[in-house]
């Protein structure tokens, strides 16, 4: 058999190889899709849609890839989150919604309908207790270039205004990004 090759287009395949380079002939080397939590939350719907799962159904599991010597690593990636226009008519409800949300045993069940570990200091979900301690995960960063700092500057600002109400909607704000882009 001849040495396999494997390319890649986008990030996630890019993930892929590197992980399976490094694995390769080793115990480890076994059939793997690198996935994100979101991918999680979404599997079981997959399966029930999926004429040749149904046929012939096979179990998996979910596992933190790649394992350090630390322990597990996490991906990290920004996530805004949510907020409310400074002028907006429902502004009242929505903050109180948003109060809503953030009640630990909302987020414990928005977590646990996602398949993603709660970010409550008190989390129930045991398949991601390894990640509340923040000692165990070996710590680093990765910038590959593909986003330079003065990108991320422009939209954590664009998103700084919009949450503030210098835009009256994302229609407004769009513009403004690609201008401090074009401004970088």
């Amino acid at each position: 058999m001849g040495e396999r090759k494997l390319e890649y287009k986008d990030s996630k395949g890019q993930d892929c190889y590197f992980y399976y380079s490094n694995i390769a002939g080793t115990d480890l080397d076994m059939p793997f899709y690198v996935c994100n939590a979101e991918c999680v939350s979404g599997m079981k719907k997959r399966e029930s849609k999926s004429e040749t799962f149904s046929a012939n159904p096979f179990e998996y599991e979910f596992l933190y890839a790649p394992l350090g010597d630390k322990g597990a690593y996490a991906y990290q990636q920004p996530w805004y989150g949510f907020s409310v226009n400074k002028d907006s008519e429902e502004k009242e409800i929505a903050v109180e919604f948003l109060r809503f949300m953030m009640q630990e045993k909302e987020i414990d069940e928005m977590a646990s309908i996602k398949g993603l570990p709660s970010v409550a200091e008190n989390g129930t979900d045991e398949w991601y207790a390894g990640l509340r301690d923040a000692k165990s995960i070996e710590a680093s960063f990765i910038n590959d270039g593909s986003v330079p700092d003065s990108i991320r500057a422009a939209l954590e600002q664009v998103c700084n205004d919009f949450g503030a109400g210098v835009y009256g909607n994302a229609n407004e704000a769009v513009p403004a990004f690609v201008e401090l882009c074009a401004e970088k």
